[in-house]
């Protein structure tokens, strides 16, 4: 037996380079740097077994470039250590001569593909407008051909000289088995270096990895575009266009659209697609785009995610453009009201809800939801307006969620087709947001979408890059921007911390588990806190008053109700008037604040209501909006 420093010196006389500190043994072949290569290239590779590193029993190593191998033991001539300067010399010529012979005979191939291929190219037909990829990616068929026998979209694959070499055929995955590619090039057809076009302007020319992020970068820019076939072509094909376009004036006229595999750099700690994206621009001086804050990873998933315009700015690297609406237009202008779940709690936008584990908050949502879907008042307080309830019971089973529904019989007095139970659904990142945009789009009456629990549906990994803070934020943003694009209440049940209560003075709200990124994101917070069968629901947010509302429990059919605050000001506003004008004759936002003892855009709210029950009028002058009260009220 030998030692590993032993065998790595003897498989140095093949040019092997490798690492003895990264070396590994009994795990089967691993790739390694042998002389002449740079940039991380790995020409050689190796497989060693043994009881330690001072104990190695065998051994082999191969140098793909030259040819020659190494073993131990030695076994004749391809043990380059025990060969005298002649032998060597001779072999060398030999694998010198097989790698010819193998070049010249993988030379053959390609050309028999190349012209097999163009026959299937040549009798390829139109892509029908129906077909799957063309479906599932959203794009135009561009030059791509329908080839019959197999259902696949072809796309012909050239040489820099414009030379057909091969063909790529797609499917999509409704025509492939689960564990099937869907993506399969011609046997031996050419790739280094080789590409297919669309066809484009050439203000700007892009480059992508493959025929649909290609595809979307056209129709969105107009601009000609590349496609690389995959991230390990993408350096050859980058070299290639900038050999065909060496003296443009414009700066930097050649873009990498790369691919952003960010949910592959989680699993194995690479993103293959930046990475090659990066290595391509750097070694041709191009810019470098890819798309951010996504679910997907390339620009056709964040034209489906996010659209048509986010995505043209993003490939343009266009900054957004700043406006501004003068406080006239803005005054002028009529804005859709605000869209409810539970009026005067639960508006459009992002609404976190926290309690304590076991505090009854499964009960409180499907309440909630029911009531959504019936029309009726949400925990016999708060007005709803009737619409589709979609409740993501997430802890819970089927079996479970018909069991809390035949408890709360007397309050379910009917079993609605409108409210939607989930026991299962993707994670955030992994096609959340998507689903909720089928659902939504299917459904334009939907009311309200409950998520029980938040947890269950974040991310298992950050991938370690990301603070808690920074996590939280990008994670809760993701549901938020949904919610209000989609004008669609969702609320996220979620956890208060263990242990005791906070200090005396702080608000309810910094009891809430986790990082201040939740409270930074979300429209509205509610905690609800619970003594027995009676408890508080606190209220705040950028919508809403901030309020404490009584909460009460109904164990015999497991409901809660709510109650108005104690001290509702809205109530009392009239009587608070009367005073008031007993000694002025009106009234601005301003001092009504003052009378009311809240802020100004409350009390604008209220002095509003009381101007539509006709027990305020308006008085337009220069200055301030001023309201009086007429001599038959108060």
């Amino acid at each position: 037996m030998a030692t590993l420093n032993e065998i790595l010196a003897g498989a140095q006389g093949i040019g092997f380079r490798g690492d003895a500190g990264q070396i590994k043994i009994n795990a089967g072949f691993h790739h390694a740097p042998v002389d002449g290569d740079k940039g991380g290239k790995k020409s050689g590779s190796y497989k060693i077994t043994g009881n330690s590193l001072q104990e190695i029993t065998w051994a082999f190593f191969e140098n793909h470039k030259n040819g020659q191998k190494y073993r131990y033991p030695a076994d004749g001539q391809d043990s380059a250590c025990n060969q005298s300067p002649g032998e060597r010399l001779a072999n060398s010529l030999i694998a010198e001569k097989k790698r010819q012979e193998d070049e010249r005979e993988r030379a053959k191939r390609q050309e028999k593909a190349a012209e097999d291929s163009s026959t299937v190219w040549e009798a390829a037909g139109p892509v029908p407008n129906d077909h799957p990829v063309l479906i599932t990616k959203r794009v135009q068929s561009h030059e791509a051909r329908f080839e019959k026998s197999t259902g696949a979209l072809i796309i012909k694959i050239v040489d820099r000289n414009g030379n057909h070499v091969s063909i790529q055929r797609i499917f999509d995955k409704s025509q492939r088995g689960e564990n099937e590619p869907t993506k399969l090039l011609y046997k031996y057809g050419q790739k280094k270096g080789c590409f297919s076009i669309i066809e484009g302007k050439e203000d700007k020319i892009f480059i992508a990895e493959g025929w649909a992020t290609a595809a979307t970068v056209n129709e969105l820019t107009g601009c000609k575009a590349y496609v690389a076939i995959d991230a390990g072509n993408l350096l050859s094909v980058a070299k290639t266009v900038r050999e065909i376009y060496p003296d443009w004036k414009n700066p930097k006229p050649i873009i990498i659209a790369a691919d952003n595999d960010w949910k592959k750099a989680e699993e194995i700690g690479k993103n293959t697609g930046l990475e090659a994206g990066k290595e391509a621009a750097d070694a041709i001086g191009a810019d470098l785009i890819y798309p951010e804050g996504i679910e997907g990873t390339d620009f056709n998933d964040m034209r489906s995610e996010l659209g048509d315009g986010p995505t043209k700015a993003a490939l343009l690297q266009e900054k957004p453009r700043v406006k501004s609406l003068t406080a006239r237009e803005i005054m002028e202008t009529d804005y859709p009201p605000i869209k409810w779940a539970a009026e005067g709690i639960i508006p459009e936008g992002l609404t976190i809800i926290a309690g304590r584990p076991k505090f009854g908050k499964s009960w409180m949502m499907l309440g909630l939801c029911y009531a959504v879907a019936m029309g009726f008042p949400a925990w016999e307080y708060a007005r709803t307006k009737k619409g589709s309830a979609y409740y993501l019971a997430l802890e819970d089973s089927y079996r479970r969620a018909k069991d809390r529904m035949q408890s709360m019989e007397g309050y379910f007095d009917t079993y609605p087709d409108n409210l939607h139970i989930f026991t299962d659904f993707p994670r955030i990142g992994n096609g959340f947001v998507r689903e909720l945009e089928r659902i939504v789009q299917s459904d334009k009456n939907t009311g309200i979408v409950v998520v029980d629990t938040l947890q269950k549906v974040r991310p298992k990994s950050n991938g370690g890059k990301r603070n808690l803070y920074q996590a939280e934020y990008e994670d809760y943003e993701r549901l938020q921007r949904f919610s209000i694009h989609y004008g669609v209440p969702v609320v996220c049940v979620h956890h208060t911390r263990k242990g005791s209560p906070g200090a005396k003075n702080s608000s309810p709200i910094d009891e809430m588990s986790g990082s201040t990124g939740i409270q930074g994101v979300a429209d509205t917070l509610i905690v609800c806190t619970r003594d027995g069968n009676q408890g508080i629901m606190h209220v705040t947010g950028r919508e809403v008053n901030e309020e404490d509302y009584p909460l009460e429990f109904n164990r015999r059919n497991m409901t809660w109700k709510l109650f108005p605050p104690e001290q509702q000001q809205i109530d009392i506003g009239p009587m608070m008037l009367s005073e008031f004008f007993k000694t002025n004759v009106e009234i601005t936002v301003k001092q009504a604040a003052d009378v009311f003892d809240v802020n100004e855009r409350t009390a604008r709210r209220m002095i509003g209501e009381l101007v539509d029950q006709g027990r305020l009028i308006i008085c337009r002058s220069e200055g301030p909006l001023k309201y009086y009260s007429p001599s038959n009220i108060f």
